[in-house]
C-alpha cells in the first residue's frame, strides 16, 4: 500500500486453474510505517515492534478455470 494518501488501495487477485471448485479465505496482515521525526546520518532507519493489523476479506469460491479481483478501499491511519 502506498503510504501518504487518504485511502490505500489494494486488488488482489484470485485464480483458480483447476477442474474443481476452490474456496479461498483472505486475511491481510498489514503493518503500516511508524512516524519519524528525523533520520540518522546513514539514512538507516530502524523499526521494532510495529503493530500488525489483520483485514479479514472473507471467503470467496472461484469457479473451475476463472479470475476473481478484489478490490479494497483502506482509510488510512
Amino acid at each position: 500500500m502506498q503510504i501518504g494518501r487518504d485511502n490505500e488501495r489494494l486488488i488482489i487477485i484470485l485464480k483458480n486453474p483447476t477442474n474443481q471448485k476452490l474456496r479461498a479465505s483472505v486475511v491481510l496482515g498489514v503493518c503500516l510505517q511508524p512516524e519519524y521525526s528525523s533520520y540518522d546520518k546513514n539514512g538507516i532507519r530502524v523499526f521494532k515492534n510495529i503493530p500488525e493489523t489483520e483485514i479479514n476479506l472473507g471467503t470467496h469460491e472461484l469457479h473451475p478455470h476463472t479470475v476473481q479481483g478484489l478490490k479494497g478501499i483502506f482509510q488510512a491511519g
